[in-house]
């Protein structure tokens, strides 16, 4: 697989794409034991049976680093003939950045091969010093900055979906914001179900903003998540008489709604 801008390398089992600034002997040998960097991670950010994340160090610098588990031997065949995750979600965050869609930027992609099949794969990021949106907004801010923080958030989603990428799993957790020293920046974070498409359509909209309103529900009142649609609208450029307006707010509301009634049946 060829990325504009990655060095292929092949150490043992391990195929790595390793973006040209950091092309390295100390930096490649670090890359070659994956999993050392994961348990010596300072912060794990999800542990769970598909994924492993976390804040690690290479050469006194932080990254993010995440581990695409194993999900059986059905899927891992099926895979066998397909780009590995770590590859699709570093071409993705490429596109955005290309489109100034504020993303963390891939820094290397590892797959572990055994007789030509892919077995664990790893995504090495940019680390982003900044707070999931969630818990900025219950930090006690003053009534602009909250709305400062809104906007940029809307800006954000409506420049994703100007570049035609549809997320996947939109939601508050996957929106980081750097503090005020930096403006209140938000970043898009957690691409692996997200997708490149020709055209965006209105479901795509529907089904993105549905689920960030779902995870907005008790972050903000309803009078907020209103103002972020009326934002969005603005920045996304999307010409609407008040009739079309309403029927994509209500088409967001229903997805939001199927969202909700799927976690409280999860709970239940």
């Amino acid at each position: 697989m060829f990325i504009a801008g990655f060095k292929k390398v092949r150490k043992g089992s391990l195929r790595i794409l390793l973006r040209d600034g950091y092309y390295s002997s100390a930096f490649i040998e670090a890359l070659v034991a994956p999993d050392r960097l994961i348990s010596q991670a300072a912060r794990l950010y999800k542990d769970s049976k598909r994924t492993i994340a976390g804040q690690v160090s290479i050469g006194g610098q932080d990254f993010f680093l995440k581990r695409y588990n194993l999900r059986g031997t059905v899927h891992t065949i099926k895979r066998c003939f397909c780009p590995s995750r770590p590859i699709r979600v570093a071409k993705t965050a490429i596109h955005l950045r290309n489109n100034q869609v504020p993303s963390p930027s891939p820094v290397a992609m590892i797959e572990r091969h055994r007789l030509g099949i892919k077995l664990e794969t790893y995504l090495l990021s940019e680390f982003i010093p900044a707070i999931r949106i969630r818990d900025l907004l219950s930090s006690g801010l003053t009534r602009q900055e909250r709305d400062t923080i809104i906007s940029k958030v809307a800006d954000l989603i409506a420049a994703m979906h100007r570049a035609n990428v549809v997320h996947g799993d939109l939601k508050a957790n996957n929106i980081i914001i750097q503090g005020p020293n930096k403006g209140y920046q938000p970043w898009i974070v957690d691409l692996d179900g997200a997708r490149i498409k020709r055209w965006l359509s209105q479901v795509d909209r529907m089904e993105d903003l549905g689920r960030l309103f779902n995870s907005f529900l008790d972050m903000m009142p309803a009078c907020q998540s209103y103002r972020f649609f009326h934002y969005y609208l603005e920045s996304a450029c999307i010409q609407a008489d008040k009739k079309e307006k309403r029927l994509l707010l209500q088409g967001i509301e229903r997805v939001a709604a199927m969202h909700r009634r799927r976690q409280q049946g999860r709970r239940s």
